[in-house]
């Protein structure tokens, strides 16, 4: 079989690519070595590796993928206010096939343990945030920490804060806003 460069020179002399006296040599098997090849074979599918960056563990999450990830997002947010304190409750969803633990949530420079697992579907509202109104829009990210229960893999959703500036100069949280991919941690 002829090279590239071979090749192109045939083709620019008007000759045929390729002739029936090349070498059928050139052509490797899944280990990678040499074979001859006949007009009739078909080409195989390449051979399924062990690379562990790729690996599939079982619940269709593949290492490396972000859009195997499980998706778990803030849905809703809601903030009551009381003073120059407010209460933020963010209502959580399972977007995965499978059971995962809602572990944390840094939300207005702060951060929380939530606890408490989902299972696929279910959405559940969790007190994300309690303590005094912010002067500046300066913790403008939020981030959601989750675990998948089977596998014990962490994932973290990230948001933007939208601030509602009030009338008393102080910013209450309005509105988180995802923004994609999830992310695997501690992986």
């Amino acid at each position: 079989m002829p090279g590239f460069f071979e090749g192109l020179k045939r083709m620019a002399n008007g000759q045929p690519v390729f002739d029936e006296n090349d070498s059928k040599q050139g052509w490797s098997d899944a280990s990678g070595n040499a074979r001859e090849i006949n007009s009739g074979d078909e080409p195989t599918a390449p051979q399924q590796t062990n690379d562990p960056t790729a690996e599939d563990k079982g619940n269709g999450v593949v290492k490396g993928q972000s859009s195997t990830f499980p998706v778990v997002v803030v849905k809703r947010t809601r903030t009551q206010i009381n003073g120059s304190n407010q209460s933020v409750y963010c209502s959580i969803v399972n977007n995965f096939s499978r059971p995962v633990e809602i572990d944390e949530i840094e939300l207005a420079g702060r951060s929380r343990k939530l606890g408490g697992y989902l299972r696929p579907g279910e959405e559940r509202e969790y007190l994300c945030y309690n303590g005094s109104r912010a002067t500046s829009e300066a913790n403008r990210v939020a981030k959601l920490n989750y675990k998948v229960e089977e596998t014990g893999d962490y994932f973290q959703s990230i948001y933007d804060v939208e601030f509602e500036y009030g009338q008393d100069k102080l910013y209450s949280v309005e509105e988180l806003h995802w923004r994609q991919p999830i992310i695997d941690i501690y992986g």
